[in-house]
């Protein structure tokens, strides 16, 4: 019979915990279930591996918004300059 020691189990969890932060923070929203379906080794595992991998794509998640936010004010910082020229350009 197969028996996996505990330095083991511990190397493989961290590892599957890794793996499971690159796909969440490339964006990989289904490869990250498909993960946790076919390599964890117990439903608890399954488990901590899901909540880990959804920790991790809110983390994402928030990071888009904020890229996305900061594009905004950047655009509407640019569309005020660009309406302040012509108008000052009008003045000429």
């Amino acid at each position: 019979e197969f028996t996996i020691r505990p330095n083991e189990l511990s190397l493989l969890c961290k590892y599957q915990k890794f793996i499971l932060k690159t796909i969440a923070l490339k964006g990989n929203y289904r490869k990250g279930f498909e993960f946790c379906q076919e390599w964890s080794f117990s439903s608890t595992n399954r488990f901590e591996l899901q909540k880990h991998f959804m920790q991790w794509r809110n983390i994402y998640e928030q990071r888009r918004a904020l890229q996305s936010e900061q594009k905004a004010a950047l655009q509407e910082k640019y569309d005020e300059m660009e309406e302040d020229d012509m108008l000052l350009g009008r003045l000429w």
